[in-house]
């Protein structure tokens, strides 16, 4: 279990931490910075639900990594919505 935490943890940290710096940058790296910080989070929540499929068909619990993915997919949907809002504002 603290495994998942700490891979959800992770990913829900980087993500953010890349917009608030994109925020304080200039207007090309702005963009850049914005599009990984969605990007980061994206694969982050695709490696949650990639390793819920390998616990689930070795027997193990799957629960907690599916529940990490799921906390990473609600961040994602969070970053994108960011964003979008640093980008036109």
């Amino acid at each position: 279990m603290r495994s998942a935490v700490t891979y959800g943890d992770r990913g829900h940290r980087l993500g953010p931490a890349i917009l608030i710096v994109a925020l304080a940058s200039s207007d090309g790296l702005r963009t850049a910075l914005v599009v990984a910080a969605s990007i980061v989070v994206g694969v982050g929540a695709l490696g949650g639900l990639r390793r819920t499929y390998t616990v689930w068909r070795a027997g193990g619990r799957r629960q907690v990594w599916q529940g990490a993915a799921w906390f990473l997919l609600t961040g994602l949907v969070v970053v994108l919505f960011r964003a979008a809002r640093a980008r036109v504002g």
